[in-house]
């Protein structure tokens, strides 16, 4: 854009760009370098703050799922053998209530 554009870098006000006098036109620039422009100009922006909250609060909400979830298995697993052992003392004490029978019938 040299031919559209002025550049005064010795200004004593600083850095001036002033448009050329004349009939130059600005045209747009080809595909590939409006592209990497436009890439870099995004990767170039700030990260806004609330999208970090956001990530924090999502990061954090799977880490808590995670963690319920295998808190959640261990008490189930835990609940199941309470089941299994009450069972078998059901057992055991219905086995032992049972009347015996001692010799042969007559």
């Amino acid at each position: 854009w040299p031919e559209c554009f002025l550049v005064d870098r010795f200004s004593p006000t600083g850095p001036t760009v002033s448009v050329r006098p004349g009939n130059t036109k600005v045209l747009p620039l080809k595909e590939p370098v409006s592209r990497a422009l436009f890439k870099r100009s995004r990767e170039l922006q700030p990260k806004k703050a609330q999208n970090l909250l956001d990530t924090y609060e999502r990061k954090c909400e799977e880490q808590r799922s995670m963690i319920l979830g295998v808190s959640k298995a261990a008490r189930e697993e835990k609940e199941a053998k309470m089941m299994e052992e009450a069972r078998k003392r059901a057992a055991e004490a219905q086995a032992a209530a049972a009347p015996k029978s001692i010799g042969t019938p007559p």
